[in-house]
């Protein structure tokens, strides 16, 4: 896929991932990293898993962000596959801006 067809596709999701900053702190971190748990990716972010839990549950409605279990207590969360193209475009984001940080 070509850099601009990203782009055209990235732009697509602008309304949703711009609405709030933690919708777009949340794909950046799954774009960096395959694969999250709750706990882990709501200290990437900066916030209480507890309150990470309801974006991660809109994400996931619309496709963006998935889950599944790895066992009985634990879930892990990764980027739809739809959306795969994120972490191209997010692979060198400054992991420090993620949780609010200066660079």
């Amino acid at each position: 896929m070509e850099k601009c067809e990203l782009l055209d596709r990235f732009f697509s999701l602008t309304k949703l991932l711009l609405r709030n900053d933690i919708n777009f702190r949340i794909v950046v971190a799954l774009s960096q990293r395959e694969g999250l748990g709750l706990r882990e990716l709501a200290r990437t972010v900066g916030m209480s898993p507890k309150n990470l839990y309801k974006y991660l549950e809109e994400l996931s409605a619309k496709n963006i962000v998935r889950s599944f279990h790895v066992s009985p207590r634990m879930k892990i969360y990764t980027l739809g596959d739809e959306y795969g193209f994120l972490r191209d475009l997010f692979r060198d984001y400054p992991p420090m801006l993620l949780a609010g940080g200066q660079p």
